[in-house]
This record gives structure tokens, sequence and C-alpha cells, in this order.
């Protein structure tokens, strides 16, 4: 029983950037049977030469460099990265011998460019005028002001 245990390198990108995923592998002299870039068991890109095939959900946003077998490069681009495109991908190639690496790819949330130009801190100064009408006894049964009735209580907002 053998185990292997992959620990994934990191790439971090903001929502919206492209976001390279490296894998190298020595290709020169040996002949690619295939690879393959998975997410959650899903593929995202396959290589079968000459054939590249996109996985659902990364149609027109992924692809390798066009020169890959010369420079053993089988580095996956992702353009305009989701949140959802978060995770652990691996690179499974397939030649004389199997080469597998994994990327964890982290998206960082960005705030749409639209708020943080709009969202300004700004201050605001209210005031507040009270007119305030003074009002007392004069003797028994009248008061300063004659629209007071002391009998019916005011109450102010």
């Amino acid at each position: 029983l053998t185990h292997t245990l992959f620990l994934p390198s990191e790439v971090v990108v903001d929502e919206g950037e492209d976001a390279a995923l490296p894998c190298r592998s020595i290709t020169a002299g040996q002949r690619v049977k295939s690879a393959q870039w998975r997410r959650d068991g899903e593929v995202v890109l396959e290589l079968n030469p000459p054939q590249v095939t996109e996985g659902n959900g990364f149609e027109s946003r992924v692809s390798i460099s066009s020169d890959w077998y010369q420079r053993a490069d089988l580095s996956l681009t992702i353009k305009r990265v989701h949140l959802r495109d978060q995770g652990v991908y691996f690179c499974d190639v397939d030649k004389t011998e199997r080469h597998r690496s994994a990327v964890r790819l982290r998206v960082r949330e960005t705030v749409p460019k639209s708020l943080t130009s709009t969202l300004k801190p700004t201050l605001m100064v209210s005031t507040l005028t009270l007119n305030l009408k003074l009002i007392y006894p004069l003797s028994a049964g009248r008061w300063s002001s004659p629209e007071v009735n002391p009998i019916r209580p005011v109450s102010y907002l």
C-alpha cells in the first residue's frame, strides 16, 4: 500500500484578475499521451494532443501555452477568476511515467470600483433651529401667551 502526499503550492489573486497555476513536467524527448487539469474531480482543461478541451464553466477562460511541449510548461491560465473558482487544482501529465502536481487557488473578493468611487466619506452637518417661547403665569388664570390653555396639556416633539 503506497500513499502519495501532495502539498499544493498556493496562488492568490483578486476576483476578476487572471490566475496562472504552475505545472512543469519534463516533456522534452517524451511523448505526452495526455494531460489534465482537474478541480473537485471535474475536468477544467484536458489535453489530448493536439486537441484541447475546456471543462464546464471554464469555456473560453482557460488555456495553456501554445508551445507547452517545447517549454515543458503545462501551467494553466484562468481568465477573469470568480470566487467560485477557488479550490485545489491537480495537474496530471501522462507520459512515459505519470506526473502530478497540485495548486491551491485563493480568490480575494473585491469591492466593485463603481462603489469605491461613489461611496466617499462625507461630513454631514445638520442645523436644528428652535424657536422657544417662554410662557409664565401673569396672575391667576392669565398666562403670558394667550394661546396656551393650562388645563389642556401641550406636548412638543
